[in-house]
């Protein structure tokens, strides 16, 4: 069962607890057991890896598990590395309809003055100067990155003028070019930031997202959800057109992204995890992991014996007898009363957080991922 659950960070963070309803619990180190009925298939596509296991191939949405066994064995040549995937998941496995090589991500940003033949003398070197003249110009300013010692400035308009502008003011080691960019940084950073006023309300409808930023060498916004639907993509596109490149761990193709929901847990303790994919925290805490039978929960206790939520990792679930705390893939990483350490970063709970996984504790710690 997934429910939001309120927790101030430094970070903003959308949180969702989580169970299943296996009684006893996987053995260690084995992929779970299916623990719900097949349900009426969901047509998917799914960004994520593919792997070979004992019992068969796995497909894990977001390269994460806990992952969703194949029904056939997938085609030589996509077995590797991450994969757009297609097909139809019943809540137990997937029927692949077609599997490519996933989205490869942009790196090494370019200097296209020195493909032209045309690379600056001058290195560059940080100049109050640049900065005044790029603000004067936010209507003709589609990207600035640094690559080969140089600045690279993108332009919309006429490279040859910005050129002569650049050299009255003495600012040198700059690359003017012009690469067909549809939109202007400003455009673009508008766009982001009339996105993230809207997160809040499609966390609510299960679109969580897990980052967004603006690619200055693809000239467009890139948010990357955990599971969307159709209604989503609409949304984005009607409204900010191509201005945003969205990426999903998994995408429903028709109807509701609600399918995806599992049954409610029946035998787990309930926990609280972090959205797939999330991202972690360096700091390091010192804890003890405690279960209070009487509010059938698990918390933290730390040196002084103050209570702590744990925010788990995606995947991770608490099984009964004895209490204990299993990743994605069944290998138990917890057990009550064991003393851990636990990389993360902490915030508080809610005051108003009605949250039976709070088990009465006023601070939070988000698990980094191992």
């Amino acid at each position: 069962m997934h429910r939001s659950v309120g927790v101030a960070l430094a970070l903003t963070l959308i949180l969702a607890a989580c169970g299943g309803d296996d009684d006893a619990g996987p053995n260690e180190g084995e992929q779970p057991p299916s623990t719900v009925e097949p349900g009426p298939s969901v047509p998917v596509r799914v960004i994520g890896a593919i792997e070979e296991t004992d019992e068969g191939w796995l497909l894990c949405p977001g390269a994460v598990a806990p992952c969703w066994p194949v029904v056939d064995d997938p085609e030589p040549g996509t077995r590797s590395g991450s994969v757009v995937a297609t097909g139809t998941w019943d809540r137990d496995t997937i029927d692949l309809d077609t599997v490519e090589p996933g989205p490869r991500d942009r790196s090494g940003l370019t200097n296209p003055c020195r493909a032209e033949g045309d690379q600056p003398d001058e290195v560059w070197q940080d100049d109050e100067a640049f900065d005044d003249y790029v603000e004067s110009i936010p209507e003709h300013l589609a990207g600035v990155w640094l690559a080969d010692d140089v600045l690279v400035m993108v332009v919309t308009d006429d490279v040859g003028a910005h050129r002569a502008a650049l050299d009255d003011r003495g600012i040198q080691g700059v690359c003017v070019a012009d690469l067909g960019f549809e939109h202007t940084l400003a455009e673009l950073d508008s766009t982001l930031e009339e996105m993230s006023q809207r997160w809040p309300s499609w966390a609510d409808q299960g679109w969580v997202v897990l980052s967004g930023s603006v690619d200055v060498a693809a000239n467009r916004v890139v948010v990357a959800f955990d599971q969307i639907d159709q209604g989503l993509r609409d949304e984005i596109e009607t409204t900010w057109g191509d201005r945003v490149e969205i990426r999903a761990n998994v995408e429903v193709l028709d109807g509701p992204v609600e399918q995806l929901e599992l049954p409610p847990a029946e035998n787990e303790i309930t926990v609280t995890t972090q959205p797939r994919g999330s991202g972690g925290m360096d700091a390091l805490g010192r804890f003890t992991l405690r279960f209070d039978a009487g509010r059938e929960c698990l918390y933290l206790e730390a040196s002084d014996g103050s209570r702590t939520k744990p925010i788990w990792p995606f995947g991770y679930r608490a099984l009964p007898d004895p209490v204990r705390v299993v990743d994605g893939r069944g290998e138990v990483v917890a057990v009550v009363d064991q003393q851990l350490e636990l990389g993360g970063g902490s915030g508080q709970v809610l005051p108003d957080s009605d949250d039976p996984t709070d088990c009465g504790a006023a601070t939070v710690w988000v698990i980094s991922p191992t």
